[in-house]
């Protein structure tokens, strides 16, 4: 006969030995409980008196130096001078001969990366070559792509013809460039905005290598520009299926574009520039575009690595993008990035 019956009467209620039995099982059960409780508890304590004392001692015994970023453990008593710490960092940091620096570069190439689908091949900073796509893809050979040799000689500047409707500057990009990028963006929300309510037309940049594209992309999709596209070209298609759509949708299209794809490749091949052999590598130079708002007449600076377009104040109605104005807005962003050095700007005027 099992405990169970044996401890159960013959009307189905429980027996004195059963209700007995279900105390003791019940408080033996409290007890266990109580002790896990007290447990805990007590090694709760002791691990929050460890970490108290963990601290104390390493604010006892250590110093950090936040100008040169190193950490000195502080002098004993019959010690006069503190001792610089090794940290793992500093082994790497020998290890690895990149130094932090070319070690920071290669975390941040490795980050950009990360959301790029489609890789394609640099495009060299070349008016011709900037010209010949923009013809292919279906804009007016009443425009071309011009060099801008100088931004204060007024005798170079005078090369381009105007009204200069686009530019395109491509810069060195640097450490301290990302940094900055990172920190004006942080608390920037991310641009949303399509058709009707859009000021400028926008692409994020989602194929690597591509800013190029893209910086020639910001240029005839807005402005005075958009009169030029000749009706029926996939240009114009591609600005009609885009201009409805989100960011990323607009992205995706993009990346699907097999015509768009294939015009870019047949461009970009033709360069004197060596270009990497693979089209994942990084480079160290990046486009982006300004133009004037068809809409509200304010210059904006389109990059598709950016959050959304920066605006940079309206400019007056007889004003074009190579105007004082613009120039100005275009020197002060050259003097934040690159210290003037290494960079390039192409104009999107008309053709003579």
């Amino acid at each position: 006969m099992s405990r169970s019956s044996a401890c159960r009467s013959l009307n189905g209620t429980k027996s004195p030995v059963a209700v007995v039995s279900n105390n003791l099982e019940s408080m033996h059960r409290k007890s266990v409980i109580s002790s896990d409780d007290a447990r805990n508890s007590l090694g709760a304590s002791l691990m929050a008196q460890t970490e108290v004392s963990r601290r104390n001692y390493m604010q006892k015994a250590f110093r950090w130096d936040e100008s040169t970023h190193q950490l000195f453990a502080k002098p004993k008593a019959k010690d006069t001078e503190q001792r610089l710490v090794v940290t793992a960092e500093m082994i790497i940091d020998t290890v690895d001969r990149r130094g932090p620096v070319q070690r920071l570069r290669h975390k941040q190439a490795e980050v950009r990366k990360m959301p790029y689908r489609k890789h394609y091949t640099p495009l060299e900073s070349n008016p011709a070559l900037f010209t010949e796509l923009i013809h292919t893809l279906g804009l007016s050979s009443d425009l071309e792509f011009y060099d801008v040799l100088s931004l204060d000689d007024v005798d170079l500047l005078a090369l381009v013809p105007r009204p200069t409707l686009a530019l395109v500057l491509v810069f060195p990009t640097s450490p301290d460039y990302e940094t900055e990028i990172t920190d004006k963006d942080k608390d920037a929300a991310e641009y949303a905005k399509s058709g009707e309510e859009e000021d400028v037309i926008w692409y994020k940049q989602t194929i690597n290598n591509a800013c190029g594209l893209y910086g020639i992309l910001h240029a005839v999709s807005n402005g005075v520009v958009r009169d030029f596209i000749l009706p029926d070209s996939h240009l114009s298609h591609l600005l009609a299926s885009c201009t409805p759509l989100k960011p990323l949708d607009r992205a995706t299209l993009l990346e699907d574009d097999e015509q768009l794809e294939s015009a870019y490749k047949a461009v970009a091949l033709q360069g004197d520039s060596e270009v990497p052999g693979n089209p994942e590598d990084e480079v160290d130079f990046h486009y982006v575009c300004f133009v004037k708002s068809h809409k509200n007449g304010h210059l904006y600076e389109l990059d598709g690595d950016r959050k959304g377009p920066v605006d940079w104040g309206r400019l007056d109605s007889e004003d074009d993008v190579l105007s004082e104005k613009g120039l100005g807005v275009i020197r002060e962003f050259i003097g934040g990035i690159s210290r003037g050095v290494g960079f390039s700007l192409l104009a999107l005027a008309p053709a003579e």
